[in-house]
């Protein structure tokens, strides 16, 4: 539950700092908008790790219930 937590937090934040950026560039200021828009690829990045880390463990345990042919609760398949 705390990584959909984070998940949710980066998502949330990078639409605020896009939009920022946005306004920056809108009002001329680009180092604002520089700035914002680097916030935002970084919020991106821990975005798609948290995304990479979940698939990593979805398909080990696919894995495991493929070729072990054993329900990651115990049972057997």
């Amino acid at each position: 539950m705390p990584l959909i937590a984070l998940m949710t937090f980066v998502l949330i934040t990078s639409s605020a700092t896009i939009a920022t950026a946005g306004g920056g560039a809108h009002r001329g200021d680009l180092k604002k908008a520089t700035r914002y828009v680097i916030l935002t690829a970084i919020a991106g990045d821990v975005e798609c790790g948290t995304y990479w880390k979940i698939w990593v463990v979805l398909l080990t345990l696919t894995v495991i219930m493929l070729v072990v042919k054993v329900d990651p609760s115990g049972e057997s398949l």
